[in-house]
């Protein structure tokens, strides 16, 4: 579950992360538009494998989004391997 605290400063995020997706050979599925029911921002992003998707979300350019993402929503990142 996510919960959007700050639409603006979301925004703000999603614009800078976005670039960050692609170098760890990721892309977005979905990124919070385009559905009826939900409680907060959701995306989905798929990875290469799922050392590519730590490998992001613990670089040096993910980290200096943290405090940015946290301001502005709440929820877990969850990586899933899909088989």
């Amino acid at each position: 579950t996510s919960k959007l605290i700050d639409p603006s400063a979301y925004v703000e995020f999603v614009e800078q992360v976005r670039p960050l997706v692609e170098p760890f050979a990721g892309t977005y599925l979905v990124r919070g538009a385009g559905r009826e029911v939900a409680t907060g921002p959701l995306g989905f992003s798929q990875f290469l494998d799922m050392e590519s998707d730590r490998r992001l979300f613990t670089s040096d350019e993910y980290g200096s989004l943290k405090k940015l993402r946290r301001s502005c929503s709440r929820g877990d990142i969850v990586i899933v391997k899909i088989v």
